[in-house]
């Protein structure tokens, strides 16, 4: 028996090399924005928000359409059609929450503040480093109130598609749309991770969406497997370390059911997986923000199928799961 086992060794085994660390200097570093103009953007943001009690806000706030938008619960600040107001200009309406670091930028917002703008904070370092929209389609995976994909539609991209799983983020977006006028942007309330249904896009947008999913590293599949081509991930990133991973949870109270739960990958932990995919290093652009520990991936992902024959890990038909029972490209 040993003897066939070694013949069959030498025939049929080849070696392969093991690498433990991917060399992430093959992927381009551009920077996100210069820390002077963000700092900039965020003394304005903050100082807007005194205008939610200027009189002509507050008069607006009165209107009737200021008033059907304020049935909802608003996570997300967005101006309310024909009006001068936002959905969290009115305070006595809006519930504050803790709304993360990156709408805190890093610090320099309160959670208060933070929490009245969110996503602005977001929006002052994006705005500049996204593609050319125009005549696109396009889906935000996580999409809450539907702030990005509003500003996608004003930047000419042809569909927006936004999918977030819960009602209290999705019904608001709708109504949103229908108050706007828009006729090319639509939210989905499902599970982008397990809705197979779901539509390619040309181009997908998450933005910290995939460090609160119960796997993260299926997050970033699944968004790959939709987008035809371009991917961009926003989020917290260590910069340090070869092949991180962090995981908290955050309880309700001492002791109590988990709330929401975080992962955090590095550099080479998020370039080495999708290298796995079938996307190398040199088709991921990581922008560098001011913001310690934080990356924006601009992933390329045209020709995914046949660079995922070529480069991706062999045998594994898992990575195509969403391709077989997706319905056609738009």
């Amino acid at each position: 028996m040993w003897n066939r086992i070694l013949e069959f060794a030498q025939r049929g085994y080849r070696a392969v090399s093991a690498k433990t660390v991917i060399d992430v200097s093959r992927s381009p570093l551009r920077p996100l924005i210069e820390r002077a103009e963000f700092d900039r953007r965020i003394a304005s943001l903050r100082e807007s928000l005194r205008a939610d009690e200027s009189p002509d806000i507050l008069h607006d706030l009165q209107s009737p359409i200021a008033l059907e938008a304020h049935k909802f619960a608003w996570y997300q600040r967005i101006r309310i059609p024909n009006t001068r107001a936002f959905t969290t200009s009115d305070r006595t309406r809006h519930g504050i929450d803790d709304p993360g670091w990156l709408n805190r930028a890093g610090n320099a917002l309160s959670a208060v503040e933070g929490s009245l703008l969110r996503p602005l904070p977001k929006w002052a370092y994006l705005q500049e480093m996204l593609p050319d929209l125009s005549g696109k389609s396009v889906m935000e995976i996580g999409s809450n109130n539907g702030f990005f994909c509003f500003e996608f539609a004003e930047r000419g991209a042809r569909k927006v598609t936004g999918v977030d799983l819960l009602d209290q983020y999705v019904s608001p977006a709708q109504w949103m749309v229908s108050a706007r006028g828009d006729k090319n942007v639509s939210f989905l309330r499902t599970n982008a991770l397990l809705d197979l249904t779901l539509e390619p896009h040309q181009v997908v947008f998450m933005s910290e969406t995939y460090t609160h999913f119960i796997d993260p590293l299926l997050g970033i599949l699944r968004a790959l497997n939709l987008a035809q081509e371009t991917l961009i991930i926003d989020g917290p990133a260590l910069t340090y370390g070869a092949t991180q991973l962090n995981f908290d949870i955050f309880r309700n109270g001492e002791g109590g059911p988990p709330t929401y739960l975080t992962w955090t990958l590095s550099d080479g932990l998020m370039l080495g997986f999708l290298s796995v995919c079938g996307i190398e290093p040199e088709r991921v652009t990581r922008f560098v923000s001011p913001l310690r520990n934080h990356r924006v991936y601009l992933v390329d992902t045209t020709d995914l199928a046949a660079s995922r024959r070529r480069n991706a890990y062999g045998g594994s038909d898992f990575l195509d799961f969403g391709f077989k029972t997706g319905r056609p490209a738009s």
